[in-house]
């Protein structure tokens, strides 16, 4: 696996970096397992805290910096990418400021002396890809690294120079050796990772096929793994909502996605734009019309036209699909049980809208929608104090606020008896 910094709004290979060979990385695995076992397990939360912090405040003093290498790697546009660098830092901040409490024991009050007590596991394991690159790290590092865990770090290797940015803010923050390692590892090594009994469990974003395999590996070493994997009503409002909606895409402008006047930012990769166009191309052969676009854009780099789908029906293969880019399947339908049966038909899970003049109303449609977030008269969108993950085969487990924060940890039971107590059940209150 080739990890390397391609600019997607030119083409152009900026810098490449060799894997991690075998021996490299069974040494970063056993520092980081050190690390956990003799250090960072048992250091106070505030200390901890400490660390965390002061990476939050050097992703903050590097923000132009940080920001410019996810723009330059996957061509997101600078003003989002920049926002991106905040709410990262705000996600590190959320967890340093609130692991004492999360940590803090629980009793039990229908069992006296009874406590739940919250233990960090070991050394975890983090796939993450390329679409928000330090987002999708902050939301694993805040938690884990707060909850007295490690971790390893294998990112997209299209986005290597976030990855090696990200690392260095723990370091500069004064992190030991093994509490964050990013490693260029390939598909094989990580597949061995997996299965190394010094890892604790593993958590992964990405595609089904990724999420399966890893899954997979996993389960057989009884390992905890975490995944992370529109409709109008009414053809008449169906039809000026596609007037209005097409209007708005077609004055999207491509270009630099480091100008900030630049609001069309290029696809990831060739390989990520070559795949959305034969995914068009299999829904205009299922029946499906483009009401805009559906063509890549004549200029360098990886640019498709914004595209809105509409005719898809459910024996189209597109109506299965992840169109992961500017591309919209529009479906109009007559009520809103309709509505409800398309949106649940899909095998996807993760994030839904219901945009509605009636609040309650659309509080009743999301009872009934099969994700795990439904937003209401908002896209959906991520804070630190707001849980984060979806069902079906978008994945399963949360990530953010305190859901996130139990994911890798051991609740474990600690039950106190007087001495002389019977062997078992409640003791009697005299």
């Amino acid at each position: 696996m080739t990890y390397r910094t391609i600019n997607p709004a030119t083409g152009e290979t900026v810098r490449t970096f060799g894997d991690i060979s075998d021996a490299d990385l069974d040494n970063a695995v056993e520092v980081a397992r050190s690390c956990y076992a003799d250090d960072w397990r048992h250091r106070a939360v505030a200390d901890r805290a400490r660390i965390v912090k002061a990476a939050a405040a050097r992703l903050r003093a590097n923000a132009a910096s940080c920001a410019q290498y996810v723009t330059a790697e996957m061509g997101k546009l600078i003003g989002t990418s920049e926002a991106e660098v905040g709410l990262s830092a705000a996600i590190l901040d959320y967890y340093a400021d609130h692991a004492e409490s999360f940590l803090a024991p629980q009793e039990l009050p229908e069992s006296p002396g009874a406590v739940i007590e919250t233990e960090p596991i070991g050394v975890i394991l983090s796939i993450e890809p390329w679409n928000f690159p330090y987002y999708q790290l902050a939301r694993v590092a805040g938690p884990q690294l707060m909850a007295g865990n490690v971790l390893i770090i294998k990112h997209a290797e299209n986005v290597p120079q976030c990855a090696l940015a990200f690392a260095r803010l723990f370091a500069e923050a004064g992190a030991p050796a093994g509490v964050y390692t990013n490693v260029f590892a390939s598909i094989d090594q990580i597949g061995r990772l997996i299965e190394d009994p010094r890892i604790a469990g593993v958590t992964v974003t990405g595609s089904e096929r990724a999420g399966s395999a890893v899954a997979e590996r996993a389960g057989r070493s009884l390992k905890k793994a975490v995944m992370e994997l529109g409709i109008v009503v009414g053809q008449e409002r169906g039809e000026t909502f596609l007037r209005g909606f097409s209007e708005g895409l077609a004055s999207l402008q491509a270009g630099d996605p480091a100008d900030p006047d630049t609001t069309l930012g290029p696809l990831s990769s060739e390989k990520a734009l070559d795949l959305l166009l034969e995914q068009i191309r299999v829904a205009k052969d299922g029946g499906a019309e483009v009401a805009l676009g559906g063509e890549r854009i004549d200029r360098p780099g990886y640019y498709l036209q914004p595209t809105i789908l509409t005719g898809i029906n459910e024996k189209n293969p597109a109506s299965v699909l992840e169109f992961f880019g500017p591309v919209a399947s529009l479906y109009v339908v007559d009520t809103e049980d309709e509505a409800i049966d398309v949106a649940n038909a899909t095998p996807f899970g993760l994030g839904t809208s219901v945009f509605t003049g009636d609040v309650e109303a659309g509080r009743r449609v999301a009872r009934q929608i099969e994700s795990g977030m439904v937003y209401i008269n908002q896209p959906a969108w991520t804070a630190p104090e707001i849980p984060f993950g979806g069902i079906k085969n978008s994945g399963f487990g949360r990530e953010l606020a305190e859901l996130g924060f139990g994911e890798f940890v051991n609740r474990k039971l600690v039950n106190a008896a007087p001495a002389g107590s019977p062997p078992w059940g409640p003791v009697p209150v005299s």
